[in-house]
């Protein structure tokens, strides 16, 4: 083999090389510019989260097969790493939208419920106070009638209070002394006809013959027995308690005097004792009469100075 043919052989090898070069590196420049283009479009218009997912999955895949790095390549980092920001954003808007909305929904729902009870409150103060100006005018109504009232009040003078209702009384008899006074009574007229007897027979007996008789006298004339005088205790028990009538309503009202001994001051001054001389010399001028208030005490006495 000649030396000339062994040059064009190395000749022929090296043009080979410098060709596929070339359309190695003409190929990787046409795929740069390609995704360059799909990257200018993407951002010139509105596209979808979709269109902008599946072309930076495609910028990952070629940037992962590129073998060296120059203007083109770093482009398309950049550009990637541009979309994978894009695509961060869109996620945390899309959430932050759901939030935002499902939050309006609820302030709105909270409104609603806000405005329904000011709508109620309102009416409510409305009816109050239409309650409150009819209240106003009936208290001036009233007050005018009231001055009016007093007014003629005053010009008439003082209206007289009603009667006061009697008290119902019931149908019983009032309680008496009868028992009380019987027995006073029976000795009083007992003591006055015999004082009576002796002494309208005392002036037709001599002098002389006082003393004789008086024996006869003390004799044929027992003396009189002394009747028990019933003390307040026995009355009061003799007494029937008057029935206590069942009253409606208590009134203030004095009760009635009770009934005390029977024996009034006119009879008991009328009472007189006679006492008969204890000589004959004696005068009956001389004897004076007594008054006493107790018919028990003048049969006493009487009955003491006849056994002397």
């Amino acid at each position: 083999m000649s030396p000339n043919d062994s040059v064009a052989d190395l000749w022929s090898r090296r043009e080979e090389k410098l060709l596929f070069s070339e359309g190695a590196s003409s190929r990787t420049r046409d795929e740069a510019r390609r995704l360059e283009d799909k990257v200018a479009k993407v951002a010139a218009k509105k596209c979808s989260v979709e269109e902008v997912t599946s072309l930076q999955q495609e910028l990952e895949q070629w940037l992962k097969s590129a073998s060296k790095l120059d203007d083109q390549t770093c482009s398309l980092y950049l550009s990637a790493a541009l979309l994978r920001a894009i695509l961060t954003n869109h996620v945390a808007h899309a959430e932050a939208s759901k939030i935002a909305k499902s939050l309006e929904q609820n302030l709105k729902l909270k409104l609603e419920d806000f405005e329904k009870a000011n709508k109620n409150l309102e009416l409510e103060l409305h009816r109050q106070r239409r309650e409150y100006s009819q209240k106003v005018q009936e208290c001036a109504s009233l007050r005018t009638e009231v001055s009016r009232v007093k007014a003629l009040a005053s010009t008439l003078g003082t209206i007289p209070s009603p009667p006061a209702e009697p008290r119902p009384r019931a149908m019983s008899p009032p309680p008496s002394a009868t028992p009380s006074s019987a027995p006073s009574l029976l000795r009083y007229n007992s003591l006055h006809a015999r004082s009576t007897s002796m002494h309208a027979s005392r002036p037709s007996t001599p002098a002389y013959s006082v003393r004789s008789h008086t024996p006869s006298l003390r004799s044929q004339t027992p003396a009189p027995m002394r009747l028990p005088t019933p003390s307040p205790q026995q009355i009061r028990s003799q007494t029937p308690a008057p029935p206590v009538p069942t009253r409606p309503r208590r009134l203030s009202l004095s009760s009635p005097p009770k009934m005390t001994r029977s024996v009034s001051e006119e009879k008991q001054e009328m009472h007189e004792r006679w006492i008969p001389p204890r000589n004959p010399e004696d005068d009956i001028s001389s004897v004076k009469p007594f008054r006493h208030s107790r018919a028990g005490q003048l049969v006493a006495e009487w009955s003491e100075q006849i056994l002397l």
